[in-house]
């Protein structure tokens, strides 16, 4: 696998922790805090680490070796978020709003 800057592969388990991994790991929770996703389905570095150069790296060799944005995979993805933006623009997300007001004034007044 291709690691960051050069960095040295590991040649044995106790030097895995001094390795620097290019590509994102889907079951490491920081890594998938670095991808986002644009409205179109395109895969993005996360805004919170868009002057992250790592980041930015990282995703941009996962995104080429793993092919994050196949076109179906976009179409895909922004269908959902259309959805989504639907649904929670629409009744349920007024519901939604109603009931997050509800608890905030429920806190506030001590109920």
């Amino acid at each position: 696998f291709p690691l960051l800057n050069n960095t040295p592969h590991a040649m044995n388990e106790a030097d895995l922790v001094h390795e620097s991994p290019a590509l994102l790991d889907p079951c490491s929770r920081d890594d998938v805090g670095l991808l986002a996703f644009s409205p179109d389905g395109r895969p993005v570095v996360s805004p919170a680490y868009a002057g992250n150069a790592d980041a930015r790296l990282r995703v941009e060799k996962s995104n080429l070796l793993l092919n994050l944005d196949y076109p179906t995979f976009n179409e895909g993805r922004e269908e959902l978020y259309n959805k989504l933006f639907s649904w929670l623009s629409g009744e349920i997300g007024m519901r939604v709003q109603k009931i997050s007001l509800l608890m905030t004034l429920r806190m506030i007044c001590g109920g």
